[in-house]
C-alpha cells in the first residue's frame, strides 16, 4: 500500500490517540535507546544520533505511530517544563535526572536552545524529548506535504513552532532562518512552481508569517500578491468564494484559538508604533453601508465586560448576527482571520462567564479529537503554533486579566517565564514590588541583556535600557527608537546618529531608524548624507514626508552628488521601482523641473526606460506640446529637447513618445528647421525609429501605410539635411 493511501486512512486515527504521556508503540519498541545524557557534548550532537537512530523507524506502515510519537514526547516535555512535575514518567533508561546548576558548560554550549545568546535551561531528560519532537518533526515532512505544498514550507513553519517555543521579543525572518532551510532564490521564486491556487495560498501563509514577527512590509507585499492572483483567476475567486460557507461552518461549530487572531487584533488601527494596516488595503469600502471593515471595528473595539451583557443567549444573537453580515460582504480572503477575531472574543467572553468552562479550559487534547474540524485543519494547528498548554496558559492568564485577577495571572507567566509580560502587568498594575524580586533573581542567576531591559523598564532606569539596548540593538530597536525620538525633539542630533548608526547596522530594514537617521542629517545640513539615508528609508517603505525631504536634499546638494545618489539603481531592480515612484511623485505634484532633471539622469545612466517613466513623459510631452507658446513652458521645452538630443533609438519602443518628441521641436520642413540643424537632426532620429517599426514587419494594414508616408518625408527630410549641411560647410570654408 502507498504511503499516501496509508495516510489518507488513518491521519484520522492519530489525532484520537493523542496523549500527554510518552508511549512506545508496539511497532516502535525495539527503537534503540540514546546514549546516556553526559555523553552528548552538546545538543547538536544528540540530534544527529537520534536522527540515525530514528531514520529506519520512518517508512511505510510505521510512519504515523512514528509521528505520533515525536507528538507524545513534544506534549510531555510541555507538561514537564510549564505544569510542573506530572505523573507520567520517561522510561528509566532515559531518565538521567535533573541538570544542575553547577553543569553550567553543557548548557551554554547547546547554543540550539539559546535565543540572541540567551540559554535556556530544561532538565537534561526533557531535552531529550525536546530533541525526539525536533527530529521527528523535521522527519516527517516528505510523509504530510500532500495534504500542504513542499517541505520548504513545513521548514518555514518548523522555525516559526521552535521560536514561538522559546519566546522572547521580536525574533526576525532575515536572522533566524538558515541558508538551509531557505530555498535557492528566496520563497517568491520558490512559490513560482507552484499552481495558482496552491500558490495563493502558500503566499497568504507567507504573509501570515511574517505579521507574526511584526515584519508588516514583507506580509503586506506577499498578500498583494495573493490578491493579484485573485484577479487575474475569477475561477479561483469564485472557488474561495464559495468556502465561505464551510469557513461559517467550521467557526460557528469550533471555538478556535491561535495567537494569529490576537494580531488581526491589531488590524485597522492606524497608529504610528503598529503598521498591521493590512484591512485598510482590502478595498475602498462605503461607510454608509454594512461592510466587513465596519464590523470588524466594532468586534475588536466593544468591550465586552464593560457592557455588562450577562446574558449569554443575548450576546450569541447578537454576534451571530453581526459574524453572518460579515460573511455575507467580505471578501472572501479575510473570512477566515475576522472569524478569528470575533471568536477569540466569544472565547474569553463565554470563559469569564462560565466558571465551569473556565476550569476546563486547559483540557485541550479534545481539540485534537474533535472530528468535526476537519483533519487537515488539526493537523496544521499542530505546527503553526502549535496548540499545547503553553497557548492555553496564555489564554487563561488574558481572562485573569479580563476578570480583574492580575496576581493570578503574573503566576502564570512567571511560570511560563515570559518576563516581559511580568513586566509589563506590574507596571500596568502598580505590581512592582511582586514583579522586582522575579526580574532581579533571573538576572542574578542569568544576567543577559533581556533581564537588564526588564529591569530597567521595572525601574525606570534609563541608564540599565541604554545598556540593554547597547548589548543587543535588534532586540530592542523599537524601545531604543522611542527614546531616540525624545533626543531628536531635543536637537541632540549628534548623539541620535551615534545611536542610530548602530540600529541600522543590526537592522537594515527597519525605515523608521533610516528616516529619522536622514532627519539628523538633514537638520545638521550634511544634505548628501541625508539623501542617502531617506532614500534607503523609501526604498523599504513609502512615505509622504519622505519624498519632500528627499527632494529638498536633492536640491541642496551639487549634480555631482545627485548623480551619485542614482547610479548605483542602475543595475538593480529595487532601484529602477524607486526612480519610477520619484518621478511619478513629481508628476503628480506638479513638479515638472524635477521630472525633467530626473528623467535627464535617467537618459544619463540607463540605456532604456520602465513603462512608468514612458507614461509620465508621454503626458508631460502632451502637455508641454498642447502649451508650447506658454511662457511657463518655454524654459521646461527647451530643457527637454537638450535631453531628447542625446536620446538613442533602443532608449524607448513607444511609437506615441516619438511622435510627442518631433512634435515638440516642431519638425515642419521650413526655415526655422533649416536653420536649426540639430533640431532637424533629432527628427531624423524620430523618422528612423519609424523605419525600424517598417523592418519589423509591421503587419496593420493602416499603420502601415502612415509609417510608408513618415518613410517618405524622411527620405525628403534626409535629402534636404544633406543640402542643407553642404551648403552650410561650403559657407564656413569660404568665410
Amino acid at each position: 500500500m502507498k504511503i499516501e493511501e496509508i495516510l489518507q486512512e488513518n491521519l484520522d486515527e492519530l489525532f484520537q490517540t493523542f496523549s500527554a504521556k510518552v508511549e512506545f508503540p508496539a511497532k516502535l519498541e525495539k527503537i534503540r535507546m540514546p546514549l546516556p545524557f553526559n555523553q552528548y557534548s552538546s545538543f547538536g550532537c544528540l540530534k544527529a544520533h537520534l536522527k540515525s537512530i530514528c531514520s529506519a523507524e520512518r517508512r511505510r506502515e510505521k510512519c504515523l505511530h512514528y509521528f505520533k510519537f515525536g507528538i507524545s514526547c513534544f506534549i510531555h516535555f510541555m507538561q514537564q517544563n510549564f505544569l510542573g512535575p506530572s505523573n507520567v514518567a520517561l522510561p528509566a533508561e532515559w531518565d538521567f535526572g535533573r541538570l544542575t546548576s553547577v553543569d553550567t558548560n553543557w548548557y551554554l554550549r547547546s547554543t540550539e536552545l539559546s535565543v540572541d545568546g540567551e540559554p535556556i535551561v530544561y532538565k537534561c531528560n526533557n531535552l531529550i524529548l525536546l530533541a525526539i519532537a525536533k527530529v521527528i518533526f523535521l522527519d516527517c515532512f516528505p510523509f504530510f506535504k500532500i495534504h500542504f505544498y513542499s517541505a520548504y514550507y513545513w521548514a518555514l513553519r518548523t522555525v516559526m513552532i521552535w521560536q514561538r517555543l522559546l519566546k522572547r521579543p521580536k525574533i526576525y525572518l532575515h536572522t533566524s532562518t538558515t541558508k538551509k532551510r531557505t530555498p535557492s532564490g528566496g520563497w517568491i521564486n520558490y512559490a513560482g512552481r507552484f499552481d495558482d491556487n496552491i500558490k495563493f495560498v502558500f503566499l497568504l501563509e507567507l504573509s501570515s508569517f511574517h505579521i507574526t514577527f511584526a515584519q508588516s512590509n514583507l506580509a503586506a507585499r506577499y498578500f498583494d500578491m495573493a490578491k493579484d492572483i485573485l484577479r487575474e483567476r475569477t475561477d479561483l475567486a469564485n472557488c474561495f468564494l464559495q468556502g465561505k460557507d464551510n469557513f461559517r461552518m467550521l467557526i460557528q461549530n469550533n471555538s478556535l484559538y491561535n495567537e494569529r487572531i490576537e494580531r488581526c487584533c491589531q488590524f485597522g488601527k492606524n497608529s504610528d508604533h503598529d503598521n498591521l494596516h493590512i484591512v485598510e488595503r482590502f478595498g475602498n469600502f462605503d461607510a454608509h453601508k454594512d461592510n466587513v471593515y465596519y464590523y470588524c471595528l466594532i468586534i475588536v473595539q466593544m468591550q465586552l465586560l464593560q457592557r455588562r451583557m450577562r446574558d449569554l443567549k443575548r450576546f450569541s444573537y447578537y454576534h451571530d448576527q453581526t459574524m453572518r453580515k460579515m460573511l455575507k460582504n467580505a471578501p472572501c480572503w479575510i473570512v477566515v482571520n475576522l472569524a478569528l477575531i470575533y471568536y477569540c472574543k466569544y472565547a474569553k467572553y463565554h470563559l469569564a462567564m462560565d466558571v465551569n468552562t473556565f476550569e476546563k479550559f486547559d483540557q485541550f487534547e479534545n481539540w485534537f479529537q474533535n472530528s468535526t474540524i476537519p483533519i487537515e485543519m488539526r493537523l496544521a494547528f499542530c505546527f503553526i503554533d502549535p496548540i499545547s498548554i503553553w497557548n492555553v496558559l496564555e489564554m487563561k492568564a488574558e481572562i485573569y486579566l479580563l476578570k480583574k485577577c492580575p496576581g493570578a495571572a503574573l503566576e502564570i507567566y512567571k511560570n511560563l517565564d515570559m518576563l516581559e509580560d511580568v513586566t509589563n502587568i506590574c507596571k500596568l498594575f502598580s505590581l512592582e514590588h511582586i514583579g522586582l524580586p522575579i526580574i532581579e533573581e533571573r538576572h542574578s542567576t542569568l544576567p543577559t541583556s533581556f533581564t537588564t531591559y526588564c529591569l530597567g523598564i521595572m525601574k525606570n532606569d534609563d541608564d540599565l535600557l541604554f545598556n540593554a539596548c547597547s548589548m543587543q540593538p535588534r532586540k530592542f530597536a523599537l524601545p531604543q527608537l522611542a527614546r531616540i525620538k525624545k533626543l531628536y525633539a531635543d536637537g541632540q542630533f549628534s548623539l541620535c546618529l551615534k545611536r542610530l548608526r548602530s540600529i541600522v547596522e543590526e537592522d537594515p530594514l527597519m525605515y523608521e531608524a533610516w528616516f529619522l537617521f536622514g532627519m539628523c542629517f538633514y537638520y545638521i545640513q550634511n544634505y548628501s548624507a541625508a539623501a542617502n539615508a531617506i532614500q534607503r528609508s523609501l526604498e523599504i517603505k513609502l512615505s509622504e514626508n519622505g519624498w519632500t525631504y528627499l527632494e529638498n536634499s536633492i536640491a541642496n546638494v551639487s549634480d555631482e552628488a545627485s548623480l551619485n545618489l542614482f547610479k548605483r539603481s542602475q543595475y538593480e531592480e529595487n532601484g529602477a521601482i524607486f526612480l519610477d515612484q520619484i518621478i511619478v511623485h513629481c508628476f503628480r505634484n506638479g513638479k515638472f523641473e524635477s521630472v525633467v532633471g530626473i528623467f535627464r539622469k535617467i537618459a544619463h545612466h540607463h540605456e532604456s526606460i520602465s513603462s512608468t517613466v514612458q507614461s509620465v513623459m508621454i503626458r508631460l510631452l502632451e502637455l508641454i506640446c498642447r502649451k508650447r507658446n506658454n511662457e511657463i513652458y518655454v524654459n521646461l521645452r527647451l530643457q527637454l529637447q537638450d535631453v531628447l538630443e542625446n536620446l538613442q533609438v533602443d532608449f524607448c519602443h513607444n511609437e506615441n513618445f516619438w511622435d510627442l518628441c518631433a512634435k515638440l521641436v516642431d519638425p515642419r520642413i521650413n526655415d526655422d528647421c533649416i536653420k536649426n540643424g540639430k533640431q532637424w537632426e533629432l527628427f531624423l532620429k524620430c523618422s528612423n525609429y519609424e523605419i525600424i517599426c517598417i523592418k519589423r514587419k509591421q503587419t496593420n494594414p493602416r499603420r502601415l501605410k502612415a509609417l510608408n508616408w513618415k518613410r517618405f518625408y524622411y527620405l525628403k527630410a534626409k535629402i534636404m539635411y544633406k543640402k542643407i549641411n553642404r551648403s552650410i560647410n561650403q559657407n564656413m570654408a569660404g568665410t
